[in-house]
Protein backbone atom coordinates (compact mmCIF):
# COMPACT_ATOMS: atom_id res chain seq x y z
CA UNK A 1 0.00 0.00 0.00
CA UNK A 2 1.48 3.32 -0.98
CA UNK A 3 1.14 6.58 0.93
CA UNK A 4 -0.48 8.06 -2.19
CA UNK A 5 -3.26 5.46 -2.10
CA UNK A 6 -3.84 6.15 1.58
CA UNK A 7 -3.94 9.90 0.98
CA UNK A 8 -6.40 9.38 -1.86
CA UNK A 9 -8.91 7.59 0.40
CA UNK A 10 -10.79 10.71 1.54
CA UNK A 11 -11.15 11.77 -2.11
CA UNK A 12 -12.49 8.33 -2.98
CA UNK A 13 -15.10 8.65 -0.22
CA UNK A 14 -16.12 12.12 -1.45
CA UNK A 15 -16.41 10.84 -5.01
CA UNK A 16 -18.54 7.89 -3.86
CA UNK A 17 -20.90 10.27 -2.06
CA UNK A 18 -21.14 12.55 -5.11
CA UNK A 19 -21.88 9.65 -7.46
CA UNK A 20 -24.60 8.34 -5.14
CA UNK A 21 -26.26 11.76 -5.21
CA UNK A 22 -25.97 11.87 -8.99
CA UNK A 23 -27.52 8.41 -9.27
CA UNK A 24 -30.40 9.50 -7.03
CA UNK A 25 -30.94 12.54 -9.25
CA UNK A 26 -31.18 10.25 -12.27
CA UNK A 27 -34.10 8.43 -10.64
CA UNK A 28 -36.27 11.52 -11.01
CA UNK A 29 -38.79 11.08 -13.82
CA UNK A 30 -38.00 12.83 -17.07
CA UNK A 31 -40.59 14.81 -18.93
CA UNK A 32 -41.14 14.95 -22.65
CA UNK A 33 -39.40 17.81 -24.40
CA UNK A 34 -41.57 20.60 -25.75
CA UNK A 35 -41.99 21.05 -29.46
CA UNK A 36 -42.67 18.77 -32.34
CA UNK A 37 -39.13 18.14 -33.52
CA UNK A 38 -36.47 16.05 -31.95
CA UNK A 39 -33.58 18.17 -33.14
CA UNK A 40 -32.43 15.47 -35.53
CA UNK A 41 -31.76 15.89 -39.20
CA UNK A 42 -33.99 14.83 -42.06
CA UNK A 43 -37.59 13.85 -41.84
CA UNK A 44 -37.12 10.66 -39.82
CA UNK A 45 -39.54 10.62 -36.93
CA UNK A 46 -38.03 10.08 -33.53
CA UNK A 47 -38.93 9.65 -29.94
CA UNK A 48 -36.95 12.22 -27.94
CA UNK A 49 -38.21 10.89 -24.61
CA UNK A 50 -37.02 7.40 -25.47
CA UNK A 51 -33.60 8.71 -26.55
CA UNK A 52 -33.30 10.77 -23.36
CA UNK A 53 -34.22 7.74 -21.26
CA UNK A 54 -31.66 5.63 -23.10
CA UNK A 55 -28.93 8.24 -22.51
CA UNK A 56 -29.85 8.34 -18.83
CA UNK A 57 -29.66 4.55 -18.58
CA UNK A 58 -26.23 4.58 -20.23
CA UNK A 59 -25.04 7.29 -17.82
CA UNK A 60 -26.47 5.38 -14.87
CA UNK A 61 -24.64 2.21 -15.96
CA UNK A 62 -21.36 4.14 -16.35
CA UNK A 63 -21.75 5.81 -12.96
CA UNK A 64 -22.61 2.52 -11.27
CA UNK A 65 -19.56 0.85 -12.82
CA UNK A 66 -17.31 3.67 -11.58
CA UNK A 67 -18.97 3.58 -8.15
CA UNK A 68 -18.26 -0.15 -7.89
CA UNK A 69 -14.61 0.50 -8.78
CA UNK A 70 -14.27 3.21 -6.12
CA UNK A 71 -15.96 1.07 -3.47
CA UNK A 72 -13.59 -1.78 -4.32
CA UNK A 73 -10.58 0.53 -3.89
CA UNK A 74 -11.89 1.79 -0.52
CA UNK A 75 -12.47 -1.80 0.63
CA UNK A 76 -8.94 -2.80 -0.40
CA UNK A 77 -7.51 0.05 1.68
CA UNK A 78 -9.62 -0.90 4.72
CA UNK A 79 -8.78 -4.59 4.33
CA UNK A 80 -5.07 -3.77 4.12
CA UNK A 81 -5.33 -1.59 7.21
CA UNK A 82 -6.69 -4.50 9.25
CA UNK A 83 -3.64 -6.62 8.34
CA UNK A 84 -1.12 -4.31 10.04
CA UNK A 85 -1.41 -5.97 13.43
CA UNK A 86 -0.74 -2.68 15.24
CA UNK A 87 -3.87 -0.94 16.50
CA UNK A 88 -1.99 2.25 17.33
CA UNK A 89 -0.65 2.64 13.80
CA UNK A 90 -4.01 1.62 12.32
CA UNK A 91 -5.67 4.45 14.26
CA UNK A 92 -2.97 6.93 13.21
CA UNK A 93 -3.42 5.96 9.55
CA UNK A 94 -7.20 6.14 9.86
CA UNK A 95 -7.15 9.60 11.47
CA UNK A 96 -4.40 11.12 9.36
CA UNK A 97 -4.74 9.59 5.91
CA UNK A 98 -8.30 8.29 5.75
CA UNK A 99 -10.00 11.10 7.68
CA UNK A 100 -7.69 13.83 6.39
CA UNK A 101 -6.50 15.19 9.74
CA UNK A 102 -3.17 16.98 10.02
CA UNK A 103 -0.36 15.35 11.98
CA UNK A 104 -0.97 17.85 14.81
CA UNK A 105 -4.72 17.06 14.89
CA UNK A 106 -4.04 13.33 14.78
CA UNK A 107 -1.50 13.61 17.58
CA UNK A 108 -3.98 15.62 19.66
CA UNK A 109 -6.66 12.95 19.17
CA UNK A 110 -4.33 10.03 19.81
CA UNK A 111 -2.01 11.29 22.55
CA UNK A 112 -3.56 14.46 24.00
CA UNK A 113 -0.46 15.98 25.68
CA UNK A 114 2.41 14.65 23.57
CA UNK A 115 4.06 16.69 20.84
CA UNK A 116 2.36 17.21 17.51
CA UNK A 117 5.14 15.23 15.84
CA UNK A 118 4.77 12.14 18.01
CA UNK A 119 2.23 10.28 15.90
CA UNK A 120 4.05 11.21 12.69
CA UNK A 121 7.22 9.69 14.15
CA UNK A 122 5.34 6.57 15.29
CA UNK A 123 3.89 6.12 11.81
CA UNK A 124 7.16 6.62 9.91
CA UNK A 125 9.07 4.41 12.34
CA UNK A 126 6.50 1.66 11.77
CA UNK A 127 6.63 2.20 8.00
CA UNK A 128 10.42 2.07 7.95
CA UNK A 129 10.38 -1.19 9.95
CA UNK A 130 7.68 -2.70 7.70
CA UNK A 131 8.57 -1.51 4.20
CA UNK A 132 7.10 -4.67 2.69
CA UNK A 133 3.62 -3.43 3.73
CA UNK A 134 3.94 -0.01 2.13
CA UNK A 135 5.60 -0.50 -1.22
CA UNK A 136 8.00 1.99 -2.80
CA UNK A 137 8.44 5.42 -1.28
Amino acid sequence: MTIERLMNYSHIQADIAAIRVQLQDLERPISSPNGKTDGGSGSTPGNPTERAAFRRMELEDDLQEYLDLLEKEAKEINDWLRTLGNVEVEAIIRWHFLNGKTWAETSGIMYKNLSKDHCRKVFYRFRDENMDLFGPI
